[in-house]
């Protein structure tokens, strides 16, 4: 009876519950994101535009020649990336030209702009100006907000 409860009383921690898997990328901008963090060296791809996404089927444009010969260098490591990452074969493709979706760095400069306007704006707006203005009339001007 001993030996059992010397056995009760070192039992095995549990085990942590295993990590949730990764949700599977919708879009290229989501694949594009996980292969830039899974090998740094390939952020260029994320100046991609998606034409086409699918279980199986990728097809992305990149604005320029430069590019799309960057990306296509790269091509054979990507196709194995997103294998690995999606699951399953995928066939993509690269062209020059527009896509239908912003690339993620488009999307990326564009947060950042409209965060910068929106800074302005609370700026210009903000509380302290009005109580100049009351205080020592319409004459007074202010120096343009600097947003960075």
């Amino acid at each position: 009876a001993a030996s059992v409860s010397a056995a009760a009383a070192v039992a095995p921690a549990p085990r942590p519950a295993p990590a949730p898997p990764a949700a599977r990328p919708a879009s290229w901008n989501d694949l594009s994101q996980a292969l830039s963090e899974r090998r740094p060296l390939l952020a260029s791809l994320m100046r991609g535009q998606q034409i086409k996404f699918s279980a199986t089927e990728i097809e992305v444009a990149f604005a320029n020649a430069f590019e799309l010969g960057q990306a296509r260098e790269k091509l054979a490591e990507v196709q194995a990336m997103a294998r690995e990452i999606l699951g399953g074969p995928v066939v993509i493709a690269f062209r020059e030209g527009r896509g239908v979706v912003e690339s993620l760095d488009e999307a990326e400069e564009r947060r950042g702009q409209d965060e910068r306007v929106k800074r302005r704006r609370e700026a210009i707006d903000h509380p302290s100006r009005k109580v100049l203005r009351n205080a020592f009339g319409d004459d007074v001007t202010f120096k343009e907000p600097e947003v960075e």
